[in-house]
């Protein structure tokens, strides 16, 4: 399973469950919110809603309000579509350098998708992002010397901000 990364992965503990039987009990023996990957979706165990099926595209945005929920987020913010709990905008892209010579904690609590990097190649990124129609189209962020810089998709600029 090919899972799209997100910056919210560097803080989230995995657990490996072989049927939806063990997650249950995982679930009734913790209070600890923990999420299980499946083949389109995700589910996020001891929710504020408990047991929830949610889309890979919001997760950074899901995970972060799941294990830190100081703000209302998860109730005014999430909504449902084709049975999956989903943040409503479209995820910003984030490539971020892959060496982690960046400061990426300003991802942390946006509604972000992190492609890693070994060369910046904005040519390429604007085709990444291309392939990722679920995703913001109009522009990406490159993280490069700890700050990021948001660069337009269509016609990219080095100059210029979104």
């Amino acid at each position: 399973m090919d899972i799209v990364k997100c910056f919210a992965d560097s803080i989230t503990e995995f657990v490996s469950v072989e049927t939806e039987q063990e997650a249950v009990m995982r679930e009734a023996a913790s209070e600890k919110p923990f999420f299980v990957f499946e083949k389109d979706y995700f589910t996020a165990y001891n929710s504020p809603e408990g047991t929830v099926k949610c889309s890979y595209w919001s997760r950074n945005r899901i995970t972060q309000d799941i294990l830190y929920p100081q703000s209302l987020s998860w109730q005014k913010l999430l909504c449902e579509q084709d049975g999956l709990k989903v943040y409503p905008e479209p995820p910003g892209l984030c490539f971020l350098p892959s060496d982690g010579t960046c400061d990426a904690s300003l991802t942390l609590r946006s509604n972000n998708i992190s492609v890693y990097y070994n060369d910046i190649d904005i040519e390429q990124f604007v085709q990444t992002v291309k392939k990722m129609a679920a995703c913001q189209q109009g522009f990406f962020f490159v993280a490069h010397n700890d700050k990021f810089e948001c660069v337009e998709a269509g016609e990219y600029k080095q100059q210029g901000g979104c």
